[in-house]
């Protein structure tokens, strides 16, 4: 109660940098816009951040793929946080990892994180590297690394 989608995002790119050894943080409208996330980031820092970002036009899911691919950058898990925005360009977001693997090479999986419950889908259900989790509580981080770990 009281998280809005904004804030769950910020604080698990928090949680993340913590976390993980290798990491990177994109935030997404119909362009990437790196977000210089640290271990020592705190909460009101990364809310900044986001609030400063000059957020233009839809919300196109595919670009934090595009964004690897295009920069050659090796990732095993892509883990995407919406508002239940799912709006795509040119490629869809599933396509687009799809994509990714081939030319990369790499068996990246996918994530996608709706922070909110309503009725959406961006991954493959016939991919097994490619999974939704539909709505935001404290047993989705676990799954998130079950998930990570198949």
């Amino acid at each position: 109660p009281g998280m809005y989608p904004a804030l769950g995002a910020a604080v698990m790119a928090m949680v993340t940098a913590r976390v993980e050894k290798d990491y990177s943080f994109l935030g997404m409208d119909i362009r990437p816009h790196q977000m210089d996330i640290t271990p020592a980031t705190r909460l009101e820092d990364v809310e900044m951040k986001m609030k400063n970002c000059r957020w233009g036009g839809g919300t196109d899911l595919s670009q934090g793929y595009q964004y690897a691919l295009a920069n050659k950058i090796p990732v095993d898990l892509f883990v995407t946080y919406t508002d239940s925005e799912t709006w795509h360009g040119g490629i869809h977001p599933a396509q687009a990892l799809v994509k990714y693997r081939q030319q990369m090479g790499i068996s990246a999986k996918g994530a996608v994180v709706a922070m909110v419950a309503n009725n959406y889908s961006v991954a493959d259900p016939n991919d097994p590297g490619q999974m939704d989790f539909v709505g935001f509580d404290t047993a989705t981080p676990q799954s998130i690394s079950e998930f990570a770990r198949l």
